[in-house]
């Protein structure tokens, strides 16, 4: 039996469109990815998944509002969340949880985008899928599938999936500051 599946993904900001096919009869190159240049902007906000399947490092760096104070976001801005079930080193939160908290993922390791973001507290912890989330103080990080973009904070401090939700501080800890 043959199974096969295509994603198509645009990089967030960079106009360059993705696909990539994976075959069960081909494990051992199970990835194969094309790019083409395209002037399109329609998916600029697209997942994180997308710069993953490029095989791109993910990048963390901080923003600041007057809510929230600082906090830790990805390389395009969106907010990136802990959530207080997980441990250090392990994620809690798959099937319906990562369909509303998608994992922030990552083909290489992650680096800091500012100095605010502390190099020796980024790594990877492995998913229980086999990808790899980027962890900050070892907690992995996570996107909310309700933030609107850059900026946006609607998952700060949402209790969902027997736990609450957080952004996290420069500092490593759930940052306290006003919901939404």
């Amino acid at each position: 039996m043959r199974f096969s599946a295509n994603i198509f993904g645009v990089l967030a900001g960079s106009g360059v469109l993705l696909a990539c096919s994976t075959s069960r009869e081909n494990a051992a190159d199970s990835m194969g990815a094309s790019a083409t240049v395209t002037s399109s902007n329609a998916a600029a906000d697209s997942t994180a998944s997308a710069a993953t399947i490029a095989g791109a490092s993910a990048v963390v760096k901080t923003s600041s509002d007057s809510k929230n104070g600082r906090y830790l976001v990805d390389g395009s801005g969106r907010s990136l969340y802990l959530f207080e079930k997980d441990e250090k080193g392990e994620s809690y939160c798959d099937s319906a949880c990562a369909g509303t908290w998608p994992p922030y993922l990552s083909q290489g390791t992650p680096t800091a985008g500012d100095s605010s973001v502390k190099s020796d507290m980024l790594s990877t912890i492995r998913r229980k899928d086999g990808s790899q989330q980027v962890a900050y103080n070892g907690k992995p990080l996570y996107h909310y599938a309700k933030d609107s973009g850059a900026g946006s904070t609607k998952g700060q401090d949402i209790e969902e999936f027997g736990a609450e939700w957080y952004l996290v501080a420069p500092d490593g800890k759930k940052q306290e500051g006003k919901e939404h």
